[in-house]
């Protein structure tokens, strides 16, 4: 059953279940009463109005294809969805939706009129994307999430949740889509984020007080990423892991590229100074997330952190820990602290310094401070860290060494990393006989060194001009990487 209706202002009315549809061929404009029931299609061609005064209650169907406007009363429904096809949602009154279909053909949905858009259950992102602002937010109920957001399909302004359970603030700005969230939130908690992104080619986005870099508080934090951030902002006082996606897309001539997954950590501005907070990284270096290791009771500026690797993340992590490898057995040990707090250990393999894989895991023994492990490794070299989980389920990581591992596969090299000098010994007997020529490169296969092998097979590679890095001995089809640290 299906009923036609020209443009109307109506001053009271129930749309029953027994209407399956009912369409307004142009607009329609609610004056009084406006109930649409569990089961109900309303389908509008126009736009909708609901007046100064008026009261709509959406618990049905509804397919808008222009624009919606509220001066009136839309209280919170149970059920129900509105399909939006047009690119305006304004009124002085908050609009309170169960479910909003959005699927603008325009491209992107604006908010207007000093008012929010109040989400009970769910935004379904199917086309387009939301423009809100300051005075009109998209706010997300205790409970509420969202589908289908990605690149073109987001919220380009400040976001709003309410509630306790973990979440993912969808949001960009100017397209480029950079999402945020929050985890393991302490309480009930009312967060409001958005995203800044430095479109135009005149420069870097001035992060605020980037000198500040000079008095950082947080060990380690040497640099920033200069053309993003995240403002994370609470009402109250609860407290919450941060988690923010990063990718090594360039942009304009900012300076910045990640190089290590190991380095990165969540850089925070207090209003004052920049510090930092601890993060575990997941992803590759093209992109992923990267996540608080501790709750934070701090908010305001958030960005990507690069960490210099030589001091501590957490004072509580084990100390001393070593790897060392020679005829393809890897031996590594390290001394423990706060043996109550620790739950287990796990040793950790990466093949480039980025990507590590479990190798091994070591339960806490009681009344032991130092711990050893031998294994078996079929590679020529490996970069090795120690992950530590505490009982309350935070971890911290080691800072990762490189080592050679199976000397019989033609080179080795001690010590490494390497400060000074390195010695590198051939243990191939025919490579011996050619005495052939090495080069030692960087990472942009700029050679730094390069010389004929002696005839005793050994190098001693002086390392003191070399700044910090990562770098490959190359001879003949033998190669090892090599990591110089100052």
């Amino acid at each position: 059953m299906a009923y036609l209706i020209k443009q109307v202002g109506l001053a009271s009315i129930t749309f029953l279940a027994i209407f399956s549809e009912l369409t307004a061929q142009q607009n329609l404009s609610n004056q009084g009463m406006m109930r649409v029931k569990q089961g109900t299609v309303l389908y509008v061609k126009g736009n909708f109005e609901n007046q100064n005064g008026a009261t709509f209650i959406q618990n049905g169907q509804m397919i808008l294809e222009r624009n919606w406007h509220n001066d009136g009363n839309v209280p919170q429904p149970s059920q129900g969805s509105l399909e939006l096809r047009g690119n305006l949602i304004s009124g002085s009154q908050d609009t309170h939706l169960y479910i909003l279909k959005l699927n603008s053909v325009s491209g992107k949905v604006m908010l207007s009129g000093g008012s929010d858009l109040i989400i009970g259950h769910q935004l379904e992102f199917i086309e387009g994307s939301l423009g809100s602002n300051a005075n009109n937010l998209v706010v997300f109920q205790e409970g509420a999430s969202h589908t289908g957001a990605d690149v073109g399909h987001y919220i380009d302004g400040p976001v709003r949740k309410n509630g306790t359970e973990d979440f993912i603030f969808p949001i960009a700005k100017n397209d480029v889509y950079k999402p945020c969230g929050l985890v393991q939130l302490s309480a009930y908690e009312s967060f409001t984020a958005e995203y800044f992104y430095q479109s135009s080619q005149d420069g870097c986005l001035q992060i605020p007080n980037p000198e500040a870099i000079d008095t950082i508080n947080a060990q380690g934090l040497v640099e920033m990423n200069p053309y993003e951030y995240w403002s994370i902002v609470r009402v109250g006082n609860q407290t919450a892991k941060i988690l923010l996606y990063y990718d090594d897309t360039p942009r304009f001539d900012c300076n910045y590229q990640i190089d290590s997954l190991n380095l990165l950590m969540i850089a925070h501005y207090d209003g004052t100074d920049w510090d930092g907070l601890p993060a575990q990284a997941e992803g590759n270096l093209d992109q992923g997330t990267l996540t608080s290791l501790l709750s934070t009771n701090q908010y305001g500026i958030f960005t990507i952190g690069i960490y210099d690797g030589l001091g501590t993340v957490l004072a509580s992590e084990p100390k001393d820990f070593y790897a060392k490898g020679r005829n393809c057995l890897l031996e590594m040990g390290w001394t423990a602290r706060s043996e109550d707090k620790t739950a287990y250990y796990i040793l950790e393999q990466s093949e480039n310094g980025a990507e590590f894989k479990h190798l091994a895991q070591v339960d806490v023994r009681s009344n032991t401070v130092h711990y050893f492990a031998k294994m078996r490794l079929e590679a020529q070299s490996a970069y090795l860290r120690l992950k530590t989980v505490y009982k309350d389920g935070s971890f911290s990581y080691s800072r990762p060494i490189f080592t050679s591992v199976c000397e019989t596969l033609g080179l080795s090299i001690s010590p490494n990393p390497a400060s000074e000098s390195a010695q590198i010994k051939i243990n191939d007997p025919e490579l011996l006989k050619i005495r052939p020529y090495f080069q030692l490169t960087d990472g942009l296969g700029k050679v730094i060194k390069a010389g004929k092998m002696p005839e005793n097979g050994h190098i001693d590679l002086n390392l003191k001009d070399i700044p910090s890095g990562t770098y490959v001995f190359s001879c003949q089809t033998y190669q090892l990487k090599v990591q110089v640290l100052k």
